[in-house]
């Protein structure tokens, strides 16, 4: 039997910044035995010395024809056609080319992928219906192709705003080049080289999908997921982007550290973006690992359940917080008493309860979705990350509002940030309830599946509640007590409610 021939790829790297990482990730992709081409962004400091770096390695290759690089701009398509065209003529044994960034980092051996390419004869690329709508999960997704884009969005948003809103007056719809469905994506795939042959023969054929494409707003999304669909029937392509990536809802790109790696190794996918520039031990693991010939089982298929898991690892993030703000400033004494419960209902219900027994007033959720109204606050009072951005104004002018020292808030099982920092600015107790509809609530906030949930969606979601009490319990200098522990009516004499306590049997019925 004939021994089946492994695909050769050449990896397409755009990186805009930081040459030493660049080099250092192309060094490993090429000793691995891949081809790496690189363009720099010509509007960035370091081109010499990436180029001293990166000086007669074998197979790597370093563009001098180099393009300026804005965000959301049809620059990015033009660096990608280069880098494509590049790779075609001086590639020639290059069977598959996989565009990355700087940002991303191997996920997956070299020699785990070769194989799933060699096995599944496909262009991986994420293609969904354009006109749906519901790719993006913020803001109008189709006027980014409908619409004339002539001023860049980050240069002047006024103008970019200004002319958005003007044809949308004027009824303006600009169509698909002819013959074309607009598709959209994410940025980065892995091509085959008769996919991409083709797509330089219809560059070339047709001048009519530049004067398209230039003027779409973020087209890097856009082009080369409505070209391949265009020429490769859906049975050849898998519908999927071979990069790991997940935003929030604001559209700000996620970062991986390093407590991400067990999960990062369950993944299916090549690649992960972005990695978090402070997880420079989880960089060099990985890239370490693309070298080696392990083949590990991967059983997390998809990203929706993983951005579940990621997105909300016991973390908050760093950036939502201002870095001037002092959480060691003396203040007026306040003392907290802190209610952990991840479902919202039941959570509000316990703490207007003790709130009650105890006289004084209850905060509820304060950093939840939706609007707060117990303080008055500016124009942030609507808006869940301000109130993050803002958690010690928030408590303070809350307990001024309502002329009290002492109140009961709620928080999630993954709020451990907030925890830490409100006990070390006040004196807070903290009551730590666990419940059986925790997991339903956690995957109906994200959005991950629809209900009913899967048993594997309920796995993954008590699997980041199992993470965030982790997280909780590395907390040990709390004052916590915990029903499921010892019992709900020593957990509430210690969080301070008189005894006998009211009503205490309502609790014990919710209890897990």
């Amino acid at each position: 039997m004939k021994e089946k021939v492994m695909p050769q790829i050449a990896y397409l790297l755009l990186a805009h910044e930081a040459p030493e990482h660049v080099a250092q990730m192309a060094q490993a992709l090429a000793r691995a035995g891949a081809d790496v081409v690189i363009h720099y962004d010509r509007k960035s400091r370091g081109f010499d010395q990436l180029t001293t770096l990166v000086k007669d390695a074998p197979r790597i290759h370093l563009m001098h024809d180099r393009v300026r690089c804005h965000w959301g701009d049809w620059s990015l398509v033009k660096a990608t056609r280069a880098l494509v065209r590049y790779g075609l003529r001086h590639l020639p044994r290059a069977t598959h080319f996989h565009l990355i960034s700087g940002a991303c980092c191997p996920i997956m051996p070299y020699t785990q992928i070769q194989p799933i390419l060699a096995e599944r004869d496909l262009d991986f690329i994420e293609t969904a219906a354009f006109d749906a709508g519901t790719w993006v999960q913020s803001g109008d997704q189709l006027s980014r192709a409908r619409h004339l884009h002539l001023f860049p969005e980050r240069w002047w948003k006024r103008g970019f705003t200004w002319l958005d809103d003007l044809q949308r007056l004027l009824g303006v719809h600009r169509t698909a080049p002819q013959g074309m469905t607009l598709h959209i994506g994410s940025q980065w795939w892995c091509l085959r080289r008769s996919t991409l042959e083709q797509t330089e023969a219809l560059w070339a054929q047709r001048p009519d999908l530049e004067r398209f494409f230039k003027y779409c707003w973020i087209p890097d999304e856009i082009t080369y997921q409505t070209l391949v669909a265009h020429l490769v029937p859906q049975e050849q392509h898998h519908d999927r982007s071979p990069t790991l990536s997940a935003f929030s809802e604001h559209g700000q790109p996620f970062e991986f550290f390093l407590d991400h790696k067990e999960v990062l190794l369950e993944c299916d996918q090549f690649f992960a973006r972005k990695i978090a520039p402070s997880a420079q031990t989880l960089q060099h693991d990985f890239l370490q690992a693309f070298l080696s010939d392990q083949i590990t089982p991967r059983h997390i298929q998809g990203d929706a359940f993983l951005a579940l898991k990621l997105r909300d690892l016991a973390r908050i993030q760093d950036t939502l917080y201002p870095f001037w703000m002092d959480t060691n400033t003396p203040l007026e004494p306040l003392t907290l008493r802190v209610i952990i419960c991840h479902t919202e209902a039941l959570g509000e219900e316990i703490a207007q309860r003790i709130a009650a027994s105890l006289d004084m007033p209850s905060l509820g959720y304060p950093w939840s979705n939706r609007p707060f109204d117990n303080a008055p606050l500016p124009e942030w009072r609507e808006d869940p990350k301000m109130r993050r951005a803002h958690w010690s104004e928030l408590i303070e002018r809350s307990c001024a509002a309502l002329n009290t020292a002492e109140a009961v808030i709620c928080l999630n099982r993954g709020d451990t940030r907030l925890l830490s920092w409100l006990a070390q600015r006040y004196s807070i107790q903290v009551l730590w309830l666990k419940n059986d509809a925790d997991a339903d609530q956690l995957l109906d906030e994200r959005a991950v599946s629809r209900a009913p949930h899967s048993p594997q969606a309920k796995a993954l979601a008590r699997d980041t509640l199992a993470a965030y009490d982790a997280a909780i319990e590395a907390l040990s200098t709390l004052q916590m007590t915990a029903p499921h522990i010892c019992g709900w009516a020593p957990a509430l004499r210690a969080f301070g409610c008189p005894d006998p306590f009211p009503n205490t049997h309502a609790f014990e019925e919710t209890s897990p």
